[in-house]
């Protein structure tokens, strides 16, 4: 097993699954069909398949894995890690526990953000979050100083530079995959999230 140094952030600590950590990450995360229903693994049946792993798969070779804990409490809520696929090549992923009430996601502005013009589900704030994000989108730009400064004034500087970066990274994410044809691989297939019927949405424009 390879020497994986612990990291530390502001609420989470990473640290190398040890043989000691198999109860608790069986309990908590390995054993759920909720957490492994989207992985390319099922969940495991006993802690004896968790040991398994924990011995033979998680940093061996090129794979490097953390188990993810809670810093105040060290609590084992996920894993993550990293494996090498092709040459200048790798996978990144992660897993969280899962427990009933858990998830705070509003499914029902999701599936109206293709027509969020039209939906009563959005805010007014979230309505200048999805245009600016919109404007961000276009080619060219048209994203306005008074949108701007609107954001401003309701979000605060951090939380505008934070959605700003993550409208860029997504638009980047977007031109890439189109750029080198990356394909889908399926997953919208089996989301719980239906698009809303394609005649039901207006005022939708592509990103080109």
């Amino acid at each position: 097993m390879a020497d994986v140094k612990d990291l530390t952030g502001e609420r989470v600590l990473l640290r190398a699954p040890a043989l000691e950590d198999a109860g608790e990450l069986f309990t908590s995360v390995a054993s759920d069909p909720e957490v492994t229903r989207y992985m390319s693994w099922t969940a495991h049946p006993d802690v004896a398949e968790t040991r398994r792993v924990i011995t033979n798969v998680f940093n061996i070779g090129g794979e490097r894995s953390w188990l993810i804990r809670l810093r105040d409490n060290e609590e084992i809520v996920g894993a993550c890690g990293f494996r090498p696929t092709q040459v200048h090549s790798m996978d990144f992923g992660y897993y969280l526990a899962h427990s009933e009430g858990s998830d705070s996601t509003d499914h029902e502005k999701i599936r109206e953000v293709m027509r969020w013009r039209d939906s009563d589900v959005f805010s007014p704030v979230e309505r200048e979050v999805l245009a600016y994000a919109e404007a961000m989108s276009t080619t060219p730009l048209t994203v306005t100083d008074e949108m701007v400064a609107s954001l401003l004034a309701h979000l605060g500087e951090e939380a505008v530079v934070e959605l700003t970066m993550m409208v860029a990274i997504e638009n980047e994410r977007a031109r890439f995959n189109s750029a080198a044809g990356l394909k889908a691989q399926g997953f919208s297939d089996v989301c719980e999230i239906p698009l809303p019927p394609l005649q039901s949405v207006s005022n939708v424009r592509s990103v080109s």
